[in-house]
């Protein structure tokens, strides 16, 4: 009889241990916030995803009824300044499917230009639609009725190139300032806003530029060359709609965490026709041939900005504003050359191969010492361009080099397309004259 009472003491000890160690669960009051998904170009947004932080991080809670993934129990507005938009909404969905949801993607009807709204905002229609596993209630942030999102803070060149387009006045400084060149550069990609998104698409890109000597007899002290060319394309767009940030990461709507595939570069690759000329059209080529532009996003060129805005002289960023990159662009081209006018001897082949690099160094922003000063109220940022062409002649064995390196100083706004202030070093042999030219400018750009 005593072995058979012997272990109630221990039941009751290990019974009474597994009662108390039952955590009691309290309910919390979870935050509401917006977060947004773009297209591979960064000029639309593709989605937008609702969640629920408890202290910052992503709590899996939500209870998901068929009206919770219903289109008509959400309101999406966009503003623009006191302008507000009704958004259309396509559809919701709970990530993941199947049991609490950990946050909610809501895909607008028609996707919203980013440069179109300045905010975004978006509530549930029924103030009970959202219920919780284990009772939460939810709150909006800063006490709004809304899940907000600024879009100014979110705005950036998410890597994809943006060509140049507009008027660059230079001032020739190496020759006692009586020459200069007024450069005309356009870019325009016949792209819809499908193709915007799309990760494929075949789309006409064109491009032309000029330089336009003054005075004219001082010509051959600059680069003097005009071309243009039409380009048939298959484009390539990465998906970037993933993130690589961890599914219980902290929530940071201004810092968000960079695509999951972030290395994987944009391309196109196609065929082009080109015309080339000198300013007076004594020499004048037409070319056709292979085309392909690769954006090669990589951790390099991301170090190096980083370095010098967050952690170099305290003069060049003040607040330390973390930027997108723009990642360098290459382009190589095959081309046979035809030539249609010479009015020189050029002893060039008509088979021509080109490399050349763009790439777009972000060195200051917001640069305020005029304004400590009491010069001026304006703010200032500061790019640095390099653009490197190469060019083999495949006939006779040659190769040729026209370069630019170029200082940038223009006013810290958000309106687009500022007038910005030049300098320039330019040496090397443009087409189709391949003349030699060496000079140092200073000028205006004026983007349009």
């Amino acid at each position: 009889m005593r072995r058979r009472y012997a272990g109630f003491p221990a039941a009751w000890w290990l019974a009474a241990s597994l009662v108390f160690s039952f955590r009691v669960v309290e309910a919390a009051d979870l935050e509401v916030r917006l977060q947004p998904s773009k297209s591979p170009t960064g000029k639309t947004y593709d989605d937008f995803q609702i969640v629920f932080l408890e202290d910052d991080v992503p709590s899996q809670k939500l209870n998901v009824t068929a009206a919770v993934t219903t289109a008509g129990s959400y309101e999406l507005i966009g503003k623009k300044g006191n302008d507000l938009t009704p958004l259309e909404i396509a559809s919701v969905r709970a990530v993941p499917k199947g049991g609490p949801a950990l946050r909610l993607v809501v895909v607008p009807k028609e996707k919203p230009d980013t440069d179109k709204f300045e905010a975004f905002q978006l509530r549930p229609k029924n103030a009970g639609l959202w219920m919780f596993t284990d009772g939460s209630t939810y709150h909006f942030p800063k006490g709004s009725s809304f899940a907000a999102l600024d879009a100014k803070v979110l705005k950036e060149d998410s890597n994809y190139y943006r060509r140049f387009s507009g008027f660059e006045n230079h001032v020739d400084l190496g020759h006692n300032w009586d020459g200069g060149i007024l450069s005309l550069e356009l870019h325009y990609e016949a792209r819809s806003a499908l193709e915007s998104t799309a990760q494929g698409a075949y789309l006409f890109l064109f491009n032309a530029k000029g330089d336009f000597v003054f005075p004219s007899e001082e010509k051959t002290s600059f680069s003097n060359s005009l071309n243009a060319d039409l380009e048939f394309v298959y484009s390539h767009l990465p998906d970037t709609s993933k993130s690589s940030a961890p599914a219980n990461a902290r929530f940071d709507p201004h810092n968000l965490a960079a695509p999951e595939n972030r290395w994987e570069p944009f391309w196109d690759v196609g065929v082009t026709a080109k015309y080339e000329s000198d300013q007076t059209f004594d020499n004048v080529n037409l070319l056709v041939g292979l085309v392909g532009h690769i954006i090669a996003r990589n951790p390099i060129t991301d170090q190096i900005q980083e370095a010098i805005l967050m952690h170099g002289p305290l003069f060049l960023n003040p607040k330390r504003t973390r930027i997108a990159t723009i990642a360098p662009l290459f382009t190589f081209r095959y081309d046979y050359v035809s030539n249609v006018k010479d009015s020189m001897v050029l002893d060039t082949g008509q088979n021509r191969l080109t490399g050349a690099l763009f790439y777009r160094l972000h060195l200051a922003r917001e640069i305020d010492v005029l304004k400590s000063t009491g010069l001026t109220k304006q703010t200032f940022d500061s790019d640095f361009v390099t653009e490197l062409e190469f060019v083999y002649d495949c006939d006779n064995h040659e190769w040729a080099n026209n370069s630019k390196l170029t200082l940038e100083i223009l006013p810290h706004t958000d309106v687009e397309h500022q007038p910005a202030f030049i300098l320039t070093y330019a040496q090397g042999k443009a087409t189709p004259t391949f003349q030699h030219f060496d000079a140092f400018l200073a000028g205006l750009k004026l983007p349009f």
